[in-house]
C-alpha cells in the first residue's frame, strides 16, 4: 500500500474514533449579540440624543428650565451623527440678569451618559474675560455640576465617560494628563455634555466636540 493511503486512512480513523467518543471538533461559540454591541463601542451619538440649553457663567450651576426667563440667546449649536459643534459671535455688551451679573452667556450641550469618548478641539482658546469652556453634568434636581476648561486653540484633547462602581465620571485629558474631572453617583446622573460662552459684543467662541 502506497504511504499517502496509509496517511489517509490514518486520518478516517482518527475522525471516526472521535465521533465514538463524542469528540468531534467543535465550532467556536458565536458571540452574542448583546457582547458585539458591547464590543463594537457605545452607540452613536446622534443629533435627537442632544439637548441644547442656554449657559450662564455666573449661574454654571444652573439648568435653565423652558417655563423660566432665559439668558439672552448667545452662540450657536449644529450636531451631526458623532458631532458637535458650538460656535458663534457675541452680538451685545449686556451684564445683567434677572438683575444680578450675567455678561458671560453661551450655550450648553447634554447627551446620554453612556460609556464614549470622544475628542474636543477649540478654534479660539479660553481667555479670561473673553471665552470660556466648561465641560458639566446634568444632575437630579435639574442641576448642573461643572468646571471650566482650559483649551489651548486647535489643540484636540481627548474627553471619556465611564460608569462603574456606582460612581460616572467625565474625564478631559492632554498627553495623558486629567486635566478636568467630574464624578457623581451614576443614579444620579442625567447626562454629560460640554458648554461655551462669551463676554463681550464681538468675542468669539468655536468649540467642536466629536464621538469615536
Amino acid at each position: 500500500m502506497k504511504l499517502d493511503s496509509i496517511v489517509h486512512l490514518y486520518i478516517i480513523l482518527v475522525i471516526l474514533t472521535g465521533a465514538a467518543r463524542g469528540q468531534l471538533p467543535q465550532r467556536p461559540p458565536s458571540t452574542p449579540l448583546a457582547t458585539s454591541k458591547l464590543l463594537s463601542g457605545a452607540a452613536k451619538l446622534n443629533p435627537t440624543d442632544v439637548r441644547i440649553l442656554p449657559f450662564l457663567r455666573e449661574q454654571r450651576t444652573r439648568k435653565f428650565q423652558k417655563n423660566e426667563p432665559q439668558p439672552p440667546d448667545e452662540l450657536r449649536v449644529t450636531s451631526s451623527t458623532n458631532r458637535i459643534h458650538i460656535y458663534g459671535k457675541k452680538k451685545a455688551d449686556g451684564n445683567r440678569f434677572e438683575g444680578k451679573p450675567g455678561g458671560h452667556v453661551g450655550k450648553l450641550v447634554l447627551f446620554p451618559p453612556a460609556d464614549r469618548s470622544g475628542s474636543l478641539t477649540a478654534r479660539l482658546p479660553t481667555a479670561e474675560d473673553v471665552r470660556t469652556y466648561y465641560a458639566a453634568l446634568e444632575l437630579d434636581g435639574e442641576t448642573l455640576e461643572t468646571d471650566q476648561v482650559e483649551l489651548a486653540a486647535r489643540t484636540a484633547y481627548e474627553w471619556s465617560v465611564k460608569s462603574e462602581n456606582g460612581t460616572t465620571q467625565l474625564s478631559i485629558t492632554s498627553a495623558g494628563k486629567d486635566i478636568v474631572s467630574l464624578s457623581a453617583p451614576t443614579d444620579k446622573v442625567k447626562g454629560v455634555g460640554f458648554a461655551s460662552t462669551v463676554r463681550w459684543g464681538g468675542n468669539e467662541a468655536d468649540l467642536a466636540i466629536t464621538v469615536k
